[in-house]
């Protein structure tokens, strides 16, 4: 069992052999599974406060776990409308058949047995073999490699076993209507993860491009928080809506790129980027939205009045 790096496990090539497929579930699995138990972070519950009072034109998310995502599957259109989060890199809680991409199947129901454990017992081998290597214990270390070492083989086992499950089952059913009407039956696709891997095109690329180019047009403020744009891709898409937008915020822990037009660099962590522009706008939403509601309510109270004046 040869390990790939972790780019070479998302990469389109390795949907081509088994190995390839094995590795590549196998870090879909430890991705989704413990993301599928988490709660929100304050990051999210930022994007929340801008989103409730209508402040958020549109959220271009590039991770693929299911946090802060509805529980449906949204297919863009190229006429819209557009959802206000929209997912570039796919949703990693399907799965879509290789040949026809509209058959798709929930990930959750393909989970090995017992995979949140193994995610368990691997997170707390490495704890043990990273605290026996600072003091030194080459026994300690030795016991948690041989534990890793286990939790892989079962991961690799369960995922081999999983594989001759995972055909297209829409193929299937199109297949045996095609042969009831006479027809030459047609071979199922395979079921791959619904996110976009390294080396592949994105399918919905003509309608995200035109979907930014009409979101840049308004100028609005842009907030690229995250990510480091090694990609070409994501360079040029944030690269585009900076140089049109009239307050563009830059927050990673590392330095933005010398060509990104930005007003605002934050060099610190995203989560605590987004407690305090919490803190900060928390009482500022606060007073702007006990101003909308006593115009609302001077609103209502002419419109009584001059009800009542006309009866």
């Amino acid at each position: 069992m040869r390990t790939l790096g972790t780019k070479m496990k998302l990469h389109a090539s390795a949907l081509k052999s088994e190995e390839g497929r094995i590795q590549l579930f196998t870090v879909v699995f430890d991705v989704m599974v413990p993301a599928m138990k988490a709660q929100p972070t304050v990051f999210h519950k930022f994007i929340d406060m801008i989103y409730s009072v209508n402040r958020l034109l549109r959220w271009y998310n590039q991770n693929f776990d299911p946090l802060g995502k509805p529980e449906e599957r949204r297919v863009l259109q190229m006429k819209g409308p557009w959802p206000t989060l929209v997912d570039i890199h796919g949703d990693g809680r399907y799965l879509r058949c290789g040949k026809r991409a509209q058959h798709v199947e929930r990930l959750r129901d393909f989970i090995p047995e017992g995979w949140a454990e193994l995610c368990f017992r691997e997170k707390e081998a490495n704890a043990r073999g990273n605290e026996a290597k600072a003091h030194g214990d080459v026994h300690a270390t030795k016991e948690a490699v041989r534990d890793k070492k286990e939790v892989f083989r079962k991961k690799y086992e369960a995922v081999r076993t999983l594989l001759p499950r995972l055909v297209c089952e829409g193929c299937i059913d199109d297949s045996e209507q095609r042969a009831k009407e006479g027809k030459r039956k047609r071979s199922p696709g395979k079921l791959r993860p619904d996110i976009l891997l390294y080396g592949e095109q994105c399918n919905d690329e003509t309608v995200l491009w035109e979907m930014q180019k009409r979101d840049a047009a308004s100028g609005p403020a842009v907030l690229v928080v995250g990510t480091t744009l090694k990609t070409d891709s994501a360079r040029k898409f944030a690269y585009d809506f900076c140089q049109r937008s009239a307050c563009a915020v830059w927050v990673n822990l590392e330095a933005p790129p010398k060509d990104l037009r930005l007003h605002h660099v934050f060099e610190m962590d995203c989560q605590e980027f987004a407690a305090q522009m919490m803190s900060y706008l928390g009482s500022r939403i606060s007073v702007e939205s006990r101003k909308r509601i006593g115009k609302r309510t001077r609103k209502e109270g002419d419109v009584v009045s001059k009800r009542r004046r006309t009866s």
